[in-house]
């Protein structure tokens, strides 16, 4: 028997904007096309991580996804500023 996989999923909008929609349908997906094997905890409204330290919970492994805004992405990856 296989260890379910729980993906903690950190963005800082509330839940019914667009980006949580789509985070908590892609939460669902997830879970019925691996017949609950990969489940993702989709934690909303900054509760866990605020916007700028997103990015630094996801690189040391605290969080497995992160929807940050594409201004936050341009230290890392300075082409994401054309956007």
């Amino acid at each position: 028997l296989s260890k379910q996989i729980v993906i903690r999923f950190s963005h800082v909008v509330a839940e019914n904007t667009p980006k949580g929609l789509a985070a908590q349908k892609f939460a669902q997906l997830v879970e019925e096309k691996t017949d609950g094997m990969v489940k993702v905890e989709v934690i909303p409204n900054g509760s866990l991580y605020k916007d700028e330290d997103e990015l630094d919970a996801l690189i040391h492994n605290e969080v497995q996804m992160i929807a940050p805004s594409l201004s936050k992405l341009t230290g890392l990856a300075p082409e994401w500023g054309l956007f």
